[in-house]
């Protein structure tokens, strides 16, 4: 009896593999910790920092949220130039372990300059050329500063998989007793994104011809993919308001190019948008590129991609 009573108390401190304690991981974003929910399906449930409307450009991290970020396993973030709040608090966590996903190796990064210099490639582009065209606009070709690129990497289903990857690489190497459950989630989940990837072509070739406006450039990724006609955007910085100058010019830029729909951002300022179309055939919609009216969870980026694209049909498609 006292060797059976033995067993029962050794092995309580040996738990079993399937049994191990999932590791806390801290996400910012809502879409990424969508992919990363799904990457910890059956292991446990990562922490979402900025939630509902908050808008990463302006949020002030509270007192709660900082010892969040210290009792982390595994910290996961876009970069500087999405949440410039985490800068400095991140330099101060030198234990707690980081994927900043804008540094992904392979990773599709595009400022306006790639954008143009792709869509002039593609004008001329062979079927051959084609073959390669990610690795064409890969970022470590171009010689730009960190806050020269959208961070907004998630907006391309392309982008999502090299995420995908590398969260299960950092997990599995954090949580080595879940490392096959995290791959065999991540390749389900890939091949989820080339399901959506293919879907969404689908739905928005119909489109990709007619001219509209942003709120802020924060959609490069999904435009370049999908082969849209973004002509201009009315904020040139997100935290300032647009003089009087440009959005005049806006105004004119409206009429010249018969632009069809104005796209404001449920996290911004939606006045503009309106004073903007008036006199104009144009119509207004909105574009959310953090599923700020989503509820948190694994389907959260499923639900925000294939938002923008009815979006974008349901104001661009003729009447």
């Amino acid at each position: 009896m006292k060797l059976f009573a033995t067993s029962i108390l050794i092995a309580s401190l040996y738990p079993l593999p399937g049994l191990a304690t999932s590791p806390k991981v801290t996400v910012t974003l809502s879409p990424i910790h969508s992919l990363v929910s799904q990457v910890m399906e059956s292991v446990g449930t990562p922490y979402l920092l900025l939630e509902g409307k908050d808008s990463p450009h302006t949020y002030s991290l509270k007192p709660s949220q900082m010892q969040q970020l210290q009792d982390s396993n595994l910290i996961i973030w876009v970069g500087p130039g999405m949440e410039s709040f985490l800068v400095k608090p991140l330099s101060t966590l030198h234990t707690v372990p980081q994927l900043e996903l804008m540094e992904i190796a392979g990773l599709i990064r595009l400022g306006s300059q790639e954008v143009e210099h792709t869509k002039n490639e593609e004008t001329n582009a062979t079927d051959q050329d084609h073959v390669g065209q990610d690795h064409e606009y890969n970022s470590h070709e171009h010689d730009h500063e960190e806050g020269q690129f959208d961070p907004h990497i998630w907006l391309d289903p392309h982008n999502a998989q090299r995420i995908v990857e590398a969260v299960v690489s950092a997990l599995g190497q954090q949580d080595q007793a879940h490392v096959s459950v995290y791959q065999r989630n991540g390749e389900r989940l890939k091949q989820r994104l080339k399901e959506l990837d293919e879907q969404l072509r689908q739905r928005l070739d119909k489109v990709k011809n007619r001219p509209f406006l942003v709120f802020h450039d924060a959609y490069l990724y999904f435009e370049q993919r999908y082969h849209l006609n973004k002509v201009g955007k009315v904020s040139l910085q997100v935290e300032q308001v647009p003089g009087a100058q440009h959005l005049s010019k806006l105004r004119s830029q409206i009429r010249k190019l018969q632009v069809v729909c104005v796209f404001n951002e449920p996290q911004f300022e939606s006045a503009l948008v309106t004073t903007l179309i008036e006199g104009s055939s144009a119509k207004s919609g909105i574009l959310d590129p953090l599923g700020a009216d989503f509820p948190t969870g694994p389907e959260t980026y499923f639900l925000l991609l294939n938002k923008l694209a009815d979006s974008l049909v349901a104001c661009l498609q003729s009447d």
